[in-house]
């Protein structure tokens, strides 16, 4: 199973993860766990702060970061932890991404899920009226 880590900088991450609960009918997600880097956090406290997450998360088949917004702080620290095919960050994320993510990460390896949710993410933002 690939351990996914959903980072925000407000409590966005974990009520997007109830839900995910809610539409899936899970009383828990297993793998994915959600964290608040707060704005106040220093680069070296978000670090060490993912720097165990990552440990408690990769139960061998890797990690996928979700962060809010490439260029974010919160993004800068996770690249610093990327080891291709083994944990990967994917920045920007919706809902149908972390309903996917939830429905897979124990069936596909790490560079499938990545391209399977980032591809289920734009699929269905869609403006109505166009």
């Amino acid at each position: 199973m690939v351990g996914i880590i959903v980072i925000s900088e407000s409590q966005a991450s974990g009520e997007m993860l109830k839900t995910v609960c809610k539409v899936l009918n899970k009383k828990k997600l297993e793998g994915i766990k959600s964290v608040v880097f707060s704005t106040s956090y220093s680069f070296e406290t978000r670090q060490n702060k993912l720097k165990k997450l990552v440990k408690q998360a990769d139960k061998g088949d890797g990690v996928l970061i979700m962060t809010e917004l490439y260029g974010a702080s919160q993004t800068n620290v996770c690249k610093s932890f990327l080891v291709k095919g083994q944990i990967e960050v994917i920045c920007g994320y919706n809902l149908p991404m972390l309903i996917e993510a939830a429905s897979i990460n124990d069936k596909s390896p790490l560079p499938s899920l990545c391209k399977q949710i980032t591809t289920i993410g734009k699929k269905y933002i869609k403006c109505s009226s166009c």
